[in-house]
């Protein structure tokens, strides 16, 4: 959505590089200040886009937590249906990762939980060690990548592919 990388991650936090830059010279408490590094902890185009990355983070907790568990992940109901379940875990896993690198890239050591909320014995878990949470990602990538199908695999859609998890 537009908090996460409709606009806000993907056009407004790049813009204050040496290549681009808000036009405006006003500081509007908003989405302005961010191309001119003068965002406060109030500024909702800081908060919104960290809680939007969570929340995309929680829904991957629940997918990763409960597909293993599916008759169908677990071979019961046929070939296909195990295909499509072990795809669904593996895009699960890789857009958990792509979260966590963008919350890592942009506030470096966050809280990293890995276990739906519910299941989370820390009421209000505390920032990690961004090398620690991307060791996790990378062997989180690596299963992902053997439960992905190549691009020329699968039917045109805009998918996660085995290419995406290896990149």
């Amino acid at each position: 959505g537009d908090p996460g990388f409709g606009i806000r991650l993907s056009i407004y936090y790049p813009m204050g590089s040496d290549e681009s830059m808000n036009p405006s010279e006003s500081n509007d408490g908003g989405r302005r200040s961010m191309s001119r590094y003068e965002m406060d902890a109030g500024n909702t185009e800081l908060s919104r886009p960290y809680r939007q990355l969570y929340k995309g983070i929680e829904i991957a907790n629940h997918c990763i937590d409960n597909i293993p568990q599916m008759s169908a992940y677990k071979g019961e109901q046929g070939a296909d249906k195990q295909k499509e379940a072990r795809r669904m875990y593996g895009e699960a896993l890789t857009l958990r990762a792509q979260f966590y690198l963008t919350l890592i890239n942009v506030w470096g050591d966050v809280p990293a939980p890995m276990v739906p909320a519910a299941k989370n014995p820390e009421e209000f878990p505390q920032k990690e060690d961004r090398d620690k949470v991307f060791e996790k990602l990378l062997a989180d990538l690596q299963t992902a990548k053997e439960h992905l199908p190549w691009r020329d695999e699968v039917a045109a859609d805009e998918r996660i592919t085995k290419s995406a998890a290896m990149a």
